[in-house]
């Protein structure tokens, strides 16, 4: 289970920590994004939890971008809101 942050407005300047944080250093060549586990817009993103719960990986920067799209999308359509808790089924 996951627990959103919003995007905008005080929620996400309220957890800085797991949105700010560096986990892995500069990609590696020009035109790739961070795709991280848990999402970076939920509490539980960054370095909240530990090494063995999350996950990374170098993905092209559109790819992250249209991903980060499909996220959005849900969270609105399900009306997702601040600190709500909601399933990742993979």
């Amino acid at each position: 289970m996951a627990n959103r942050i919003c995007s905008s407005g005080a929620g996400h300047r309220a957890h800085p920590a797991p949105r700010r944080r560096r986990v892995v250093g500069s990609p590696p060549s020009p035109g790739l994004s961070c795709d991280e586990y848990p999402f970076a817009s939920t509490k539980e993103g960054g370095t909240t939890l530990g090494t063995f719960y999350r996950g990374w990986a170098w993905v092209p920067r559109a790819e992250q971008n249209s991903q980060g799209g499909l996220l959005i999308s849900f969270y609105r359509t399900n009306r997702v809101l601040e600190d709500d808790p909601f399933w990742v089924k993979a």
